[in-house]
């Protein structure tokens, strides 16, 4: 399973599930969609388990442990 967002929040429980995007907006220049399209051709279809493969593409984790780093300082 895949989470599509462009909240982290929308993610933050299963966050190598995640794959962060920037807003869609519809507009004729705006090529986010097809980034993802191209990530779940060729990085995500076909395989098992999508964690792995999204946590070394993303990294959210770090983004995670760095916030809680920062916090705390």
């Amino acid at each position: 399973m895949v989470l599509v967002d462009n909240n982290i929040y929308g993610m933050a429980f299963q966050l190598d599930n995640g794959i962060p995007i920037v807003g869609y907006v519809g507009e004729e220049e705006d090529v986010e969609l097809k980034y993802l399209s191209d990530y779940l051709c060729d990085k995500i279809l076909g395989v098992a388990d999508v964690r792995p493969v999204n946590g070394k593409a993303f990294e959210l984790n770090n983004l995670v442990e760095i916030s809680r780093q920062q916090l705390f300082e």
